[in-house]
């Protein structure tokens, strides 16, 4: 089974419940993911299928206006998670180096595949490449691609656009752009 680490559980939950959504968002999930919802803790492993279903469920609930919710669900997430020392850090790196950074964290937060970054010659433009995992679900592409967003407007890019690539059959790949 493919895991990840309990952390975005856990910033779900932080939002809905400051939010007011929880009951709302519980009840559209499986008894058995209300379950792992409510006890997961951010060093638990969830199945990448399960924090798929979550984001489903919480993301247009929390941010009901926006046209692609599970994708602001990730750039909030990533607000969420990286506070603190991490924030005041993220001001004085380049934004290519965090997002270098991002991908060799892969496997801190993923039991499946290894990540790469490449790096284009205008310096406003990278490609994060995972290889050997096999169909990564559409929720958890789009909650990626929020938190690479996410991560760059930490770092100061004033925009910043994240394209998932088609997924082949072992790999997926987000093209970065961004401008400061």
């Amino acid at each position: 089974m493919r895991c990840t680490k309990g952390t975005n559980v856990v910033s779900v939950r932080r939002l809905i419940q400051a939010a007011g959504l929880e009951d709302a968002v519980v009840a559209q999930l499986k008894p058995e993911d209300a379950e792992l919802y409510r006890g997961a803790l951010a060093v638990d492993w969830v199945s990448i299928e399960f924090i798929a279903r979550l984001f489903e469920a919480a993301a247009p609930a929390l941010f009901p206006r926006e046209p692609r919710p599970i994708r602001q669900l990730g750039c909030t997430i990533a607000r969420d998670n990286l506070t603190g020392v991490y924030r005041v850090m993220l001001r004085v790196v380049s934004i290519p180096f965090a997002i270098e950074r991002a991908g060799n964290l892969w496997r801190t937060y993923n039991d499946t595949g290894e990540a790469s970054v490449t790096r284009f010659g205008d310096e406003t433009r990278a490609r994060m490449t995972v290889t050997g995992y096999e169909a990564f679900p559409e929720a958890t592409l789009d909650e990626t691609a929020g938190y690479i967003e996410g991560v760059a407007l930490l770092c100061g890019a004033s925009t910043a656009d994240v394209q998932p690539l088609r997924p082949t059959a072992d790999s997926f790949a987000f093209d970065v752009s961004w401008r400061t």
